[in-house]
């Protein structure tokens, strides 16, 4: 019986040899690179040879790549070396003032003793001596610089079911992350729990494009088909941000079984994926389609399901689930051969009593379930305060116990003692998880979440869930992106009330005053829906929300940057924040390629009156280019000169001068 990941990855090499294993697709998905079980084996087993001959077994090793396989390698690296893998991401050159103090977070925290990368990579550390120069003292280990005959030498590292296998960090809202601290035991637990939620077996197929260094995409994708016995294509989520289509297309032309990500994916597929993109697709291979990491909404579904049935997709493959970082992935969620379960439940009893109770009212609020708790967890609704098991039909916090759960957090006894040391009368001897999500026991006893503890938002004695005050904003006009804005309550000195802050398509916009129209809707739906006052409205250039890389929505982190004036606006309510700026439409695109005509175009992409050709040398960092707007623009390029233009581009290239010289040729 395997006790260890090690025992797993061995005998499904031992028994699958050189069966495909991993595909990941590059360039989208004009190349293809495989490696079969044996391959991943020797890789890692090579990988672990480097670190144990660099001293490293036992320590913690963070992981800093980009998309691909030899990620895969280097984290099984870790974990046959004995090391403690620290899963992380690369900073990107052109922001490093707002992607690397994250990093040097976390390699202080976890007290890293090395980061091992790719060649290409590493020569990222010698430009680190000025900004971090804590981090260009440590040691930096390419692990494609290995060779695969060192596998030969390998030596089983002495591991028990309770040794740590990797530390997996949160995404810091509140300013510093902590390191989940996961065990071989803990892991083996949540596959077992996988597999049997998602019916998985040898024919799985699974397709994946969530970020390798996510729980969601590591142990979900990577680890879950590894366990069971299946293969799985990967691509990067840079890819899928600029074409979603990507996505689909790869689960029609692989056959893909098992496949999902967060809400905001399903409606970005909705949104982009062209009709004549779909005619293209046959999703009947689809069985599992899991929907999670952040709130799983009903109309998605429904508009995902419309918008899909033509061409395969089934109603009951979706699959909503409910998991976090520090259960290891998955708490509840499973297949449902009648489809996901939607109920309706009356509003005021949600805000004011607390209680979850459903209505036929078509004025009711429809949420979706997240399936049972798995198999082998212990999952209770508590009333915090009282430190009691709540009612039937109560709303309370989401508890959590079982082999899943992780010990704590790494380093930090304050906060694993306030999350991982919660009791209960009726459950004595055992330590519950307090996950900070709000939830009930709804119809089929499956978990229905509610809200989070944090977010709660409480005015005038009643209770209103953000998530559903962003829903309402959102589907208030045409322009809003749905997944992108943030709610939250303040106070104006004579009330209190709730403020918007919502990314606005500049693409869809028609004219100005679509902004003000945008406005006026939200006021207006919000006010009719709730009888909320909300006397902040801002709407946002696209990409400025910030998020988890989940995909979930940081909205303390949201409030934060907005009240600082660090969020680019294009227009505010009469009560905008300090540092708010406002901006007009966009200008229409170019057709040409000259290097003046790329700046045009860019600086009409941008569709901010504050950048202009007097801003071409600034950074598009300092201009406000996060990663997923770089994304967008790279996308744009592309098509608009006909001709691949990477997001990575802009490492190189980092000011609007730079990139039109670059692009046309003149440079």
């Amino acid at each position: 019986m395997a006790t260890t990941l090690i025992d797993i990855v061995r005998e499904r090499a031992a028994e699958l040899g050189d069966s495909p294993l991993f595909t990941f697709l590059t360039d989208g998905d004009a190349r293809e690179e495989t490696r079969s079980y044996r391959q991943i084996d020797t890789r890692a087993r090579a990988v672990a040879v480097g670190l144990v001959n660099a001293g490293l077994a036992g320590e913690r090793v963070v992981l800093l790549y980009p998309p691909c396989l030899e990620y895969i390698a280097a984290f099984l690296g870790c974990i046959y070396a004995g090391a403690i893998a620290v899963p992380a991401y690369p900073p990107n050159p052109a922001r490093l003032q707002r992607t690397l103090p994250r990093l040097r977070k976390l390699v202080e925290r976890a007290s890293a003793a090395a980061l091992l990368t790719t060649s290409q990579l590493r020569e990222m550390s010698s430009a680190l001596s000025e900004l971090a120069p804590e981090l260009a003292q440590k040691r930096w280990i390419a692990s494609d610089e290995i060779r695969d005959s060192c596998a030969e030498s390998w030596k089983r590292p002495d591991l028990t079911p309770e040794s740590i296998a990797f530390l997996q960090y949160t995404s810091g809202s509140t300013g510093t992350p902590k390191g989940v601290v996961l065990t071989h035991d803990n892991l083996i637990h949540n596959e077992q729990m996988i597999h049997r939620a998602f019916a998985h077996d040898r024919a799985l197929v699974g397709v994946g494009w969530l970020p390798l260094y996510h729980d969601m995409g590591l142990i979900g994708n990577v680890l879950a088909t590894i366990h069971a016995g299946g293969r799985c294509i990967l691509f990067s989520p840079l890819d899928f941000l600029a074409e979603p289509h990507r996505w689909l297309s790869a689960i029609s032309r692989y056959r893909g079984t098992t496949s999902g990500g967060p809400n905001f994916a399903y409606e970005m597929c909705v949104q982009k994926i062209t009709p004549a993109q779909r005619e293209t697709l046959d999703l009947s291979s689809w069985k599992v389609a899991f929907n999670g990491s952040e709130p799983v909404r009903a109309s998605t579904l429904e508009r995902f399901h419309e918008t899909f049935s033509p061409h395969g997709f089934r109603k009951e493959a979706f699959l909503p689930c409910y998991g976090l970082a520090e259960a290891s992935l998955i708490v509840s969620g499973r297949s449902n051969p009648e489809g996901p379960t939607i109920a309706t439940f009356d509003v005021t009893k949600l805000e004011i009593g607390n209680r979850a109770v459903e209505t036929t009212s078509p004025d009711g609020r429809r949420l979706v379930g997240c399936g049972p708790p798995a198999e082998g967890l212990v999952v209770r609704i508590v009333d915090a305060t009282a430190g009691v098991v709540a009612e039937d039909g109560d709303i309370g916090e989401v508890w959590v116990a079982g082999g899943s759960v992780s010990s704590g957090y790494y380093d930090d006894e304050e906060a694993t003692r306030d999350t991982f040391g919660a009791t209960l009368p009726d459950a004595p001897g055992m330590r519950f998880l307090r996950t900070g999500d709000l939830g009930f026991f709804g119809p089929r006893n499956e978990l229905f979440i509610a809200g989070r503890v944090k977010d709660l938002l409480i005015l005038r004695g009643r209770n209103y869930y953000p998530q559903d005050i962003e829903r309402i904003a959102e589907a208030a006009h045409h322009a809003l992106r749905p997944g992108c804005s943030a709610a939250f309550a303040i106070d104006d000195g004579e009330d209190v009330g709730v403020a918007v802050i919502a990314e606005y398509d500049t693409k869809k916009a028609g004219t100005e005053s679509d902004l003000d129209d945008a406005i006026a809707k939200i006021r207006e739906a919000i006010g009719d829906e709730h009888e909320l006052r909300v006397p902040v409205i801002a709407l946002l250039k696209p990409g400025e929300i910030p998020k988890t890389s989940s995909g979930k929505v940081m909205r303390s982190a949201a409030r934060r940057a907005f009240e600082e004036g660090k969020l680019v606006t294009l227009r505010s309510s009469r009560e905008a924040l300090p540092g708010a700026r406002s901006q007009g439409e966009a200008r229409a695109p170019v057709a040409a390629a000259t290097e003046a005509e790329i700046v045009g175009f860019i600086l009409d992409w941008f569709a901010n009156p504050a950048i202009t050709e007097a801003s071409i040398e600034k950074s598009l960092d300092a201009l406000g280019l996060d990663s997923a707007g770089a994304v967008r623009l790279a996308s744009s390029l592309s098509k608009w000169l006909g001709r691949k233009v990477p997001p990575t581009i802009f490492w190189d290239y980092p000011t609007i001068s730079s990139l039109a010289k670059f692009l046309s040729g003149a440079g």
